[in-house]
């Protein structure tokens, strides 16, 4: 997960459209232009050709997510 082109956070891709990362990761209120995933590395600063990246369309908190008391 990147914030505005820097690294932040792992995540997993778990469908075509989906990847899970921590909630701790989102700063509120969240602005969803500023994330996008990187995806096809599994080291952030060595690309290769498979590196790709994609824009965040929907942040989901879980509900019960409290920054307050992380």
């Amino acid at each position: 997960m990147q914030r505005y082109g820097s690294h932040i956070c792992g995540g997993s891709l778990i469908s075509e459209s989906w990847v899970v990362s921590a909630a701790l990761c989102f700063d509120p209120p969240v602005v969803n232009s500023a994330y996008q995933v990187q995806l096809g590395e599994n080291q952030i600063f060595d690309q290769t050709r498979n590196q790709t990246f994609s824009a965040v369309k929907q942040v989901v908190l879980h509900p019960h997510y409290d920054n307050v008391t992380v």
